[in-house]
């Protein structure tokens, strides 16, 4: 199958709620994708973000800071894929209850979010931070 046959199939088990199945089809996907570094980014931030749901921290997290650390170095990234990654980390953070690093990340994205015009974005992170005090 190609990257996006598995993309797809991924979107499918994730829609049916089974997420393991989802996160290594996605993974998948990426590992195909090694010569094109944003694309494999935003595939491996999906398996990331899927396996957090799953409450798989332990997988997600390598998932999560590996796109991060892509979304950072690429001087073509989008700033809003940036943002999304940044936003999937948070969220893991908060799950493991590194406040310190949560509250640096949602900062980061509520700013990014405020820069692309995503006013959802913009109150999930305010809302994110005052949780956090």
């Amino acid at each position: 199958m190609t990257a996006d046959e598995l993309i797809l199939q991924g979107k499918t088990a994730r829609l049916e709620n089974r997420l393991l199945e989802a996160a290594e089809y996605y993974r998948e996907a990426a590992n195909l994708q090694h010569d094109q570094p944003l694309r494999y980014a935003h595939t491996i931030r999906h398996a990331g973000d899927i396996l957090r749901l799953a409450r798989r921290f332990d997988a997600a997290e390598p998932c999560l800071v590996e796109a991060l650390a892509i979304y950072r170095s690429h001087p073509e990234r989008d700033t809003l894929d940036l943002a999304n990654a940044i936003r999937g980390y948070a969220c893991l953070a908060d799950d493991l209850q590194r406040r310190e690093l949560s509250a640096e990340l949602w900062a980061e994205a509520r700013e990014l979010y405020r820069l692309c015009g995503i006013d959802a974005g913009v109150q999930e992170a305010k809302q994110r931070l005052g949780l956090l005090g």
